[in-house]
């Protein structure tokens, strides 16, 4: 099981990645974010986002 919660964050954090680098370049011709910048945001992103549903999972306000 944790490999696979692992797996699952891994597979956010690059699509998250590759979802930024793309916005970036739309809406300002932005390209090649720092890697270690957007993996840090990456993870901050979608901890946030796992630990809300998380904590809506057990019917607790936020």
């Amino acid at each position: 099981m944790p490999e696979e919660v692992f797996q699952h964050l891994r597979r956010q954090c690059d699509q998250l990645r590759d979802d930024m680098n793309e916005l970036g370049e739309t809406l300002c011709s932005f390209r090649d974010i720092d890697s270690e910048s957007i993996e840090l945001m990456s993870m901050k992103l979608i901890l946030l986002g796992w630990h809300k549903s998380k904590d809506n999972d057990k019917g607790e306000r936020l």
